[in-house]
């Protein structure tokens, strides 16, 4: 088909046809119709290749998320932890810890360890404690060390622990709550990471031994 001298071909024409190599480009011309059907198939392309991007940045993030939730839940996590219940251990404004949860999943806590504990009393909040007592030791703590130095004897139950906060006078532990259900363990704490100055390994035992404490020790220990 020409026009006024010039060839007019159809888009399957121009495409399938290889003796058009040979003609110059004056005399090739697409009808308006599949101009606009190129367009289309060339705006379609761009988002194709939009959308792949942000499927491919998608899956990514969402690889990111499952290997933080999975190393988070059963390898190692960090906490906040401040207050005054483990003082001197830890100091009152907050420090950076890191916990892992390796050896409460595979009961390799003890006591003396310092441990991230789900509250029994509020399940949406977690504490920080010292591992007093296992199932079946026999603990004696100080009932109201502020006011006295009577002391009370028991046997911890199966399947759960005693915790205090280092700091006696002000903890809200199992002298109040009694003993611990283990499966409330979150992790274990083993180091300090800020501030800075702080950085180091959380040992077994308060970094003072309070007189009421040591008291309870020396009961526990005859």
């Amino acid at each position: 088909m020409t026009f006024y001298g010039c060839k007019i071909l159809t888009w399957a024409q121009f495409v399938g046809n290889e003796e058009l190599k040979l003609l110059s480009n004056s005399e090739i011309f697409l009808v308006p119709a599949e101009r606009e059907r190129e367009r289309e198939m060339s705006r379609f392309q761009q988002w194709a290749l939009i959308v792949k991007e942000a499927l491919d940045k998608s899956f990514l993030v969402a690889k990111f998320f499952c290997a933080v939730h999975v190393t988070s839940t059963y390898l190692c996590s960090t906490a906040l932890v401040y207050g005054p219940s483990m003082l001197p251990t830890f100091n009152l404004s907050g420090e950076i810890v890191l916990l892992e949860s390796i050896s409460t999943r595979y009961g390799k806590v003890g006591s003396g360890d310092v441990v991230i504990v789900r509250s029994p009393e509020n399940p949406r909040k977690v504490i920080t404690k010292r591992i007093i007592g296992m199932e079946g030791d026999s603990i004696t703590y100080v009932v109201d060390p502020i006011n006295s130095d009577r002391t009370e004897t028991l046997v911890v139950p199966k399947g759960h622990i005693w915790v205090e906060g280092d700091n006696i006078y002000s903890s809200n532990d199992s002298r109040n709550f009694g003993p611990v259900p283990y499966g409330l363990l979150q992790g274990k704490v083993f180091l300090k990471i800020w501030p800075a100055g702080a950085f180091g390994l959380i040992g077994r035992r308060p970094q003072t031994v309070d007189p009421a404490l040591k008291v309870a020790e020396e009961l526990n220990n005859s």
